[in-house]
């Protein structure tokens, strides 16, 4: 009786058994599999696709192994995931250098795998308690599985074992498969690795704009310096095209404050406002900015703005202060760090400097926040070129895509509700939008000011005064003022910032991080005795000893930090890996003590000292960027 290399799945994997035992298996990127001896007697398996055939291994399929362990470089804390099996020498390899690792392995071919089982016994891995199988060629029951595998307080990331011949080969199903795990990752928001490698823009535009700050005056100079003198909002909202005609002589009648998003828009019809608000922290939206002559105008810049809008040829600025986690503490060395209020869409900065400045009325213009007309934003904004582009690119596409067709299109991507805009009729807009409306209406509600909304559609329309903006401009625009004057006046009034202050304490600050670092690496070093010795004696004798061991690690959770400052800093930068640890903590209260609930303890506290340390290393980076920014203030003051 003929040995069957498949029957132990009998037992194992009777449902895998019968597809395996099958001789009618098809799959629609695999004809046929055959072996082949290769170098040293090791076999290898060719897939005939087509008029194609590729080698799952090379021909050293032993060195190829190696080669691809060493890729890996393995971390003994990361899930280990070996894309594909083919004949198995690369998991072999791995498994004689890391025995006891957890290993899951994903399968997409049955028809490999059939053939792969009957000339080398893989029964020894399906019987490895180490071990996990996915054999499907569905890469989303792929992806899904490996997220059920990640164990999000044990695992502080993801490595693979990848055959080469797999990513070539099936290359659009692991792209699935990591693409499933990765929006996973993203949407609970718990692997610390991903977390600490998130977007630092915030903080690297502070460090970045630190040199600047003497050159600049801070916007409180302008407070209460425009008593009674009107102001006018200007937004890049679909309507705004509606007063391009009667906001260009109103220099003198009106201090002019626009978004930077309307900025160029504004500039194409020859209309220069008094200041232009930004500060988004990306390079997204300084788009807009990038290339235009800035000069007639005034940035109002917050420190966490795109670090390339200060060094802007001939810039003119006024430093503003949102209070946000970074900006607060260099606004503390300045001689008038007043705060402006910002939420959501930069048309509230732009109205509480208004508000600030003393100007009243305050008129907005252009400040539909909802999609008037079917149009997305202001035609002739700088979005518009993405269209004269795709038109550039293909002329034939502007016989079915049309301008309006065009925004149409944009708006239909977006996650619409509908609202009843200022005549009460239905308009198409977003949740976002509806949220900044409603409080820029509170703010309205309490400001002093009269408030006037000129700009002929979209929904704001509470707590204020609807008007036509032909009416604001017969009505209230009637007198002049010498704006431009006073702006120039109050430029030149600059302060000192205080730079020789702020770069004695970051060397301070920068001092106290250094040493956190070490102190993490030693709690590290503790979690990873904590788990030998939970491994390998009775931990329940030592109960006592060990429980005061974690009970100095979490007294200790901020490194021997005391400074608040840079506490704020870790809280915000590390707050989701603070918010997971406290949560996974309180999991485990109340569990009976053992060595598996102390190996699970010691590695969700190496992991959140992992975080720590690679949060103390970046500040660290950054700190430095902003203490080579004093010292550059200070040789050109």
């Amino acid at each position: 009786m003929s040995h069957d290399p498949l029957g132990f799945l009998k037992e194992l994997a009777p449902s895998l058994y019968q597809i395996l035992n099958s001789e009618q298996l098809k799959e629609p990127l695999i004809d046929s599999v055959r072996i082949e001896d290769g170098h040293k007697g090791l076999q290898k398996l060719i897939v005939q696709h087509g008029s194609t055939e590729l080698s799952v291994h090379s021909a050293y399929p032993d060195k190829e192994a190696d080669k691809i362990l060493e890729k890996m470089q393995f971390h003994p804390h990361k899930l280990t995931v070996a894309w594909g099996t083919g004949l198995g020498y690369h998991i072999d390899c791995f498994l004689e250098k890391h025995p006891n690792q957890q290993l899951v392995i994903l399968e997409p071919s049955y028809m490999v795998l059939q053939k792969a089982m009957r000339v080398r016994n893989f029964e020894k891995w399906f019987r490895n308690p180490n071990i996990t199988f996915i054999i499907t060629p569905n890469p989303e029951e792929m992806g899904q599985f490996i997220c059920s595998q990640y164990n999000f307080h044990r695992h502080s990331g993801m490595q693979f074992l990848e055959l080469p011949s797999y990513a070539k080969h099936f290359q659009s199903a692991f792209n699935t498969v990591k693409k499933i795990f990765i929006d996973n990752l993203s949407k609970f928001t718990a692997n610390m690795a991903t977390i600490m490698d998130a977007d630092d823009d915030f903080l690297e535009n502070c460090m970045r704009n630190v040199r600047h700050f003497s050159r600049f005056p801070w916007v409180s100079s302008l407070f209460g310096q425009f008593p009674g003198i009107p102001a006018i909002v200007i937004s890049a909202g679909p309507s705004l095209h509606l007063q391009f005609e009667k906001l260009k002589d109103l220099n003198d009648k009106a201090v002019l404050i626009a978004v930077d998003t309307a900025y160029p828009i504004l500039k194409k019809q020859g209309i220069e406002p008094h200041f232009v608000c930004t500060a988004d922290p990306n390079s997204v939206n300084f788009i807009h900015l990038k290339g235009l002559d800035v000069s007639n105008t005034h940035l109002v810049v917050e420190p966490m703005s795109w670090h390339e809008t200060l060094e802007m040829p001939s810039v003119k600025a006024f430093i503003s202060n949102f209070d946000g986690y970074y900006s607060s503490y260099f606004a503390y060395f300045a001689p008038d760090p007043a705060k402006i209020l910002s939420w959501g869409s930069i048309a509230s900065t732009c109205f509480d400097v208004a508000r600030k400045l003393n100007c009243n009325p305050i008129t907005f213009v252009g400040q539909d926040l909802a999609y008037s007309d079917l149009l997305t934003h202001c035609p002739t904004s700088r979005f518009d070129e993405r269209y004269q582009a795709s038109i550039d690119a293909a002329p034939a596409m502007k016989r079915y895509t049309t301008y309006e067709t065009y925004h149409m299109q944009m708006i239909l991507t977006k996650p619409l509700i509908k609202a009843h805009d200022m005549y009460n009729s239905i308009v198409l807009t977003q949740q976002n939008l509806k949220l900044y409306a409603g409080w820029l209406e509170e703010q309205f509600k309490i400001s002093t000011q009269t408030i006037i909304n000129a700009s002929e559609r979209g929904i704001l329309k509470n707590h204020c005064k609807i008007m036509s903006f032909d009416q604001v401009r017969e009505q209230i625009l009637t007198q002049k003022h010498p704006i431009s004057e006073k702006i120039n006046q109050l430029y030149l009034n600059k302060s000192p910032y205080l730079h020789k202050e702020l770069l004695q304490d970051l060397e301070f600050k920068t001092t106290q991080l250094k040493s956190a670092q070490q102190f993490a690496k030693k709690m590290q070093k503790n979690c990873l005795d904590l788990i030998e010795q939970a491994k390998n004696q009775d931990t329940c004798k030592e109960e006592v000893l060990i429980k005061g061991r974690f009970s100095e690690m979490t007294s200790g959770a901020n490194c021997g930090i005391s400074d608040r400052i840079i506490l704020g800093w870790m809280e915000h930068k590390n707050q989701k890996a603070e918010v997971f640890f406290q949560r996974s903590l309180g999991k485990l209260v109340g569990s009976s003590f053992s060595g598996e609930l102390v190996q699970e303890m010691g590695e969700l506290y190496y992991n959140y000292f992992e975080s720590r340390h690679k949060a103390f290393t970046d500040l660290i980076r950054f700190l430095g960027i902003a203490i080579e920014g004093c010292w550059q203030a200070l040789e050109e003051s």
